[in-house]
């Protein structure tokens, strides 16, 4: 991924996990809950179990999106609570009217809908494009950009004594 959001759902009582890329269409697709659920019908996961990771990605400060995207966005999640929060309207550098949208908020909120405790989320707040330097962010180095990759091991409980 290259300023998508990488979101990790663990649950460690089945032990089982869901690595998921969700770019803003992901996102508005609800890709992280349908994983969730998926957990729960194929595993039994029990929500209540799971814990969530939202890895590094585009921040709200750098992700930057015209009244098309935005309406997207809108008609998904204007009913959010803390819509206000998510979406922010002001003038870019060029005086243009545009929008910083916060898809680890959206995330986040969604998680917490379906009743994910929000201690059990962790988010990294690591900006891809503020740090292009250290990782791969397509709107901070365009087509020469590179991918990042997100591994997670699972390692054999042992067995306690």
């Amino acid at each position: 991924y290259a300023d998508c959001t990488p979101i990790v759902i663990y649950d460690p009582q089945k032990q089982v996990v869901a690595n998921i890329h969700s770019g803003w269409r992901g996102t508005v697709q609800q890709i992280g809950p349908k994983a969730l659920q998926k957990m729960q019908e194929v595993f039994d996961s029990q929500i209540c179990d799971c814990e969530v990771t939202i890895g590094p990605n585009i921040q709200a400060c750098c992700f930057e999106v015209g009244e098309e995207v935005k309406q997207i966005f809108e008609e998904t999640f204007g009913d959010l609570p803390n819509w206000k929060e998510i979406v922010q309207e002001k003038e870019n550098e060029a005086g243009e009217k545009k929008y910083w949208i916060d898809t680890s908020q959206i995330n986040r909120t969604l998680f917490e809908k379906m009743g994910i405790l929000p201690d059990k989320i962790t988010e990294s707040q690591i900006c891809t494009k503020c740090h292009s330097n250290q990782l791969h962010s397509f709107r901070g180095d365009g087509t020469s950009s590179g991918r990042s990759t997100m591994f997670t091991i699972l390692r054999e409980r042992k067995e306690e004594k």
